[in-house]
């Protein structure tokens, strides 16, 4: 029978995740994944509106293998999956005994799965910045400001209360001007 198959308590299995953890693939495929995440959202958002692929999506969402989920809920699940690795390894640690013959594993999977979440948090905070940043240049350029605009010095996301309305604005100060408008991440 297949290791999956039987039925046994396992009592040690912090070789396999530290294993798990090591794989290079991990750190670079999830990094790379999650800091695409909002583009991959937003390209979604856009081709539903082509017909053809609104209509496969609707196939496929229908299909019992998705359990009716929609591909924007099915997206952010390994993100979300791979934030809860810290979490379960630190419960992990704590109930485990130091004298265990699984437990440095356990420690060096904690510290490695920090480290990773650590590099997705900065790639995806460096992604949006650039991105606001870009976005904020071409507002000055379809404003007609030709000149040359500096470098960015500030990035800032902050809530505009106006008539009673909050909204997410950013606000992105360059060297000679300072630039304001909606966040239109969504």
């Amino acid at each position: 029978k297949q290791w999956y198959q039987r039925r046994v308590a396992i009592t040690a299995g912090g070789d396999v995740i530290l294993e798990f953890m090591k794989d290079p693939l991990l750190l670079s495929n999830t990094v790379k994944y999650c800091s695409n995440l909002s583009d991959s959202l937003m390209v979604l958002k856009e081709r539903r509106r082509v017909p053809d692929f609104a209509a496969f999506l609707i196939e496929c969402e229908n299909n019992s293998i998705c359990r009716r989920k929609q591909l924007k809920e099915l997206l952010p699940r390994p993100m979300q999956r791979i934030t809860r690795y810290p979490l379960l390894l630190q419960e992990l640690v704590k109930r485990s005994h130091p004298s265990q013959s699984d437990y440095e594993a356990l420690q060096e999977s904690l510290t490695i799965i920090k480290h990773i979440c650590k590099m997705i948090d900065d790639e995806v905070a460096r992604k949006e910045s650039s991105r606001i940043e870009s976005a904020a240049r071409a507002r000055l350029v379809a404003d007609n400001v030709n000149k040359d605009i500096g470098k960015v010095i500030l990035n800032l996301p902050v809530i505009h209360l106006h008539n009673n309305k909050k909204e997410d604005v950013n606000i992105v100060v360059f060297e000679r001007y300072i630039v304001l408008f909606p966040n239109d991440k969504s």
